[in-house]
């Protein structure tokens, strides 16, 4: 997050102490499949995710900011229209 920004560029440290080591990554929504609510899991790329994709990280204005490799939609991220306009984020 930049100057005057509210938006925060990494998980608080109370959910990331709680995030747990998986064995292996697929990157794909089988990755949050194996966690339980309330559970959060290393990324292995320096951030963490719950079972919903969440981040533990809020965008300015408050909005939650999700794993883009935990959508359930095959081919998310490379339309035209990506990341504002496209329709990867209605699961």
């Amino acid at each position: 997050a930049g100057p005057g920004s509210s938006g925060s560029a990494a998980a608080p440290s109370h959910l990331r102490a709680k995030a747990k080591s998986m064995s292996s990554l697929s990157y794909t929504r089988d990755d949050a499949g194996g966690l339980k609510g309330g559970e959060w899991a290393n990324d292995g790329m320096g951030g963490i995710f719950d079972s919903e994709g969440y981040t533990g990280r809020k965008a300015d204005g408050g909005m939650k900011i999700y794993k883009a490799h935990l959508f359930n939609k095959e081919g998310f991220g490379t339309t035209k229209d990506c990341p504002f306009d496209c329709d990867c984020c209605y699961i």
